[in-house]
């Protein structure tokens, strides 16, 4: 449940009568985990599954994938991708994951990519934040105290029913201010308890 990838129906943008089969990017359930709880805890369950099934390959292959395609996190994911191949030294399709690593690795490094380096954390990450951070409540709460919004911000923001939108349109009103709102945003979210695993993980894909 945790490794196996489905098959999804996709239409070709360029071509409205075509579907084509492609698989998932991950196993439902962790596409479940990641939508519901964010990247950081997908990573958590698939590292348990990893160190419990010690000769099973799939799920630390599984845990590279989560690294480099959605944390950006190269080095834990190299790691990962050779206990997989360790694991399982003979199988290509194992092998292949360690390849991916190394060739994202590569063209994340390329010069062309420095100006996304030099973009703020809540510019960088703001997909992650999004997907990750559940508490929009105690940070609409920080923001108020700093007066960095307004009682109509914090009302129209709390109206949005599920955390991601919050999320986006909080997000969306920080980068809308300027620096000192991406800063103080940062503070916040940096001091948090229960997001210290996810900022030291965006901290560490930079």
């Amino acid at each position: 449940m945790l490794t196996k990838r489905e098959m999804k129906k996709e239409e070709n943008p360029n071509s409205s009568t075509e579907i084509k089969d492609e698989q998932e990017r991950f196993s439902r359930l962790i596409l479940d985990i990641q939508k519901r709880e964010g990247n950081v805890e997908s990573a958590a369950v698939l590292k348990v599954a990893s160190k419990k099934m010690d000769t099973n390959p799939f799920f630390p292959q599984a845990l590279a994938r989560v690294y480099y395609i959605e944390l950006k996190d190269y080095n834990k994911a190299e790691m990962w991708a050779k206990e997989a191949k360790k694991r399982d030294p003979q199988s290509s399709f194992v092998a292949d994951t360690l390849g991916q690593v190394h060739k994202n690795h590569l063209n994340y490094l390329n010069p062309l990519n420095e100006k996304r380096k030099e973009l703020h954390f809540v510019d960088r990450h703001r997909t992650a934040l999004i997907k990750g951070v559940r508490d929009t409540g105690a940070i609409l709460d920080k923001l108020m105290d700093e007066e960095l919004i307004s009682n109509e911000t914090y009302d129209a923001v709390r109206a949005l029913t599920t955390p991601q939108d919050q999320m986006r349109e909080i997000l969306r009103f920080v980068s809308s201010a300027g620096r000192r709102s991406k800063d103080a945003f940062y503070q916040i979210i940096k001091g948090m308890k229960n997001l210290k695993h996810l900022i030291s993980e965006l901290q560490g894909s930079r």
